[in-house]
C-alpha cells in the first residue's frame, strides 16, 4: 500500500506541477487574494479552484470559514461528503487564530471500514513558511476524514498527526462545468 501511494503521489505531483506552474502567472494578475494575501490558504485554493478546475469564482473573498457560511448564498452546494473537486473547509482553531483553513480536494478513496475516506488535497499555508510568499508552490497532503465526525487527521509522511475540525465541503455550482484534470 505504501509503495503504491508513493508512486501515485509522484505521478500525480508531476502532472499537477506542470498544470500549476502554467497557472501561476495567471494567478498574479487575476487572483483577488493577491498581493495582500499571497501564500495564504485562500490564495492557494483560488489558484486550484478557478485556474485548475475551471470554476469562475470562489464562495467568498473573506477568511476561510466564511467560504463555508457564504457558499449557499453564492450558489455553491455544501455537505459532509468529499468529492473531486470540492473545497474542504476547516473550522477555526487556535493555530490559525480562528480564521479557518481551506484546501482543494483532488483525490478521494473508496470508503474504508468505518466510513472514513483518504483525501489528497492541495493547499497553501498548512506550513506557515508559505505565508506572504507569492511564489510558494502548492502543498500536497493526505487527510483521513470521516463524515459527520467533524475532524480530519493529517498524514505528515510518517504518521497520522492531530485532529483538525472540519466544517464540511463546498461543491461546484450546479451550472458550472468542471474541467477534467
Amino acid at each position: 500500500m505504501e509503495v503504491r501511494v508513493k508512486r501515485h503521489c509522484a505521478l500525480v505531483s508531476l502532472v499537477v506541477a506542470f498544470v500549476l506552474c502554467t497557472n501561476l502567472a495567471k494567478a498574479a494578475t487575476q487572483n483577488p487574494f493577491r498581493p495582500a494575501f499571497c501564500g495564504q490558504c485562500t490564495d492557494g485554493a483560488w489558484i486550484a479552484w478557478v485556474l485548475d478546475w475551471g470554476q469562475r469564482t470562489v464562495p467568498s473573498l473573506g477568511n476561510a470559514t466564511s467560504w463555508w457560511y457564504n457558499a449557499p448564498y453564492s450558489g455553491f452546494g455544501r455537505g459532509a461528503y468529499p468529492y473531486v473537486p470540492s473545497i474542504m473547509v476547516f473550522n477555526g482553531f487556535q493555530a490559525n487564530r480562528g480564521l479557518g483553513h481551506v484546501a482543494v480536494v483532488w483525490g478521494v478513496s473508496q470508503p474504508w471500514p468505518g466510513g472514513s475516506f483518504l483525501l489528497y488535497v492541495s493547499e497553501l499555508n498548512w506550513s506557515p513558511a508559505t505565508a506572504g510568499n507569492c511564489n510558494a508552490p502548492l502543498q500536497w497532503h493526505y487527510f483521513a476524514y470521516t463524515p459527520y465526525q467533524g475532524a480530519a487527521y493529517w498524514w505528515n509522511g510518517r504518521q497520522w498527526v492531530g485532529t483538525f475540525p472540519v466544517l464540511g465541503f463546498v461543491y461546484p455550482k450546479p451550472n458550472q462545468p468542471v474541467r477534467s484534470n
